[in-house]
């Protein structure tokens, strides 16, 4: 894929894309897209982007809004990977927002530290990455969301990440999430994202992703 042609379109793109009102109702930031397997160069498609404005219905979770802006918000884990590599790689305080679904989750209540391991939304496949949420305040939304991945469940939880990557060459993508935001997903707002984004992945939850 042409990435200067994608950055191109990002520096002419607005400022300021979507908004999404997730459940919740407080304030944070975003980006997106969707992709195959490690490895591969993954297309990142200008035509991926809207500029409508979506609300999702509130559930009493902790959650703000998802502002969507070019290349920042994805569902697909590889897609964030080549993004951050090939246009934020010097950037460390760029802002991801990932639609995804947490594999695992632990926490040390003693050091204020809550590990994860993602992997993409719709594939259940690598490439899978480690993240850690840390310092939340006891009994705070932040806390009582990041609990809610420490239940064992059938399948895999679909989540919401506000995030940053951080270099690691012991992992083996060679990146590492540092969770700034986290919180449930379901397939309503899920789908109302990716509609905003013109992905075309979901059009119906199958048996194998609709949980």
């Amino acid at each position: 894929m042409d990435w200067s042609q994608v950055q191109e379109h990002a520096r002419h793109a607005p400022k300021q894309g979507s908004v999404l009102h997730s459940p919740g109702a407080c304030n944070s930031k975003s980006s997106v897209a969707g992709a195959p397997s490690a490895k591969k160069k993954t297309s990142v498609s200008s035509g991926t982007q809207s500029s409508a404005t979506v609300k999702t219905e509130s559930s009493g979770t902790d959650s703000g809004q998802v502002l969507m802006r070019p290349y920042r918000t994805f569902v697909d884990v590889q897609e964030m990977l080549d993004a951050k590599e090939q246009m934020f790689k010097n950037q460390d305080k760029a802002v991801f927002e990932l639609f995804g679904r947490v594999v695992y989750s632990s926490r040390e209540n003693f050091q204020k530290k809550q590990y994860f391991q993602f992997r993409s939304l719709l594939k259940e496949q690598p490439p899978y990455i480690n993240g850690t949420l840390v310092h939340w305040e006891v009994g705070s939304p932040q806390d009582i969301a990041a609990q809610d991945f420490l239940k064992k469940r059938p399948s895999h939880a679909k989540c919401f990440c506000r995030c940053k990557l951080k270099q690691d060459p012991r992992a083996k993508t060679g990146w590492v999430v540092i969770v700034l935001e986290i919180r449930q997903s379901g397939w309503k707002e899920i789908q109302k994202v990716m509609d905003t984004l013109g992905r075309k992945d979901l059009d119906e939850p199958t048996s194998s992703s609709g949980n």
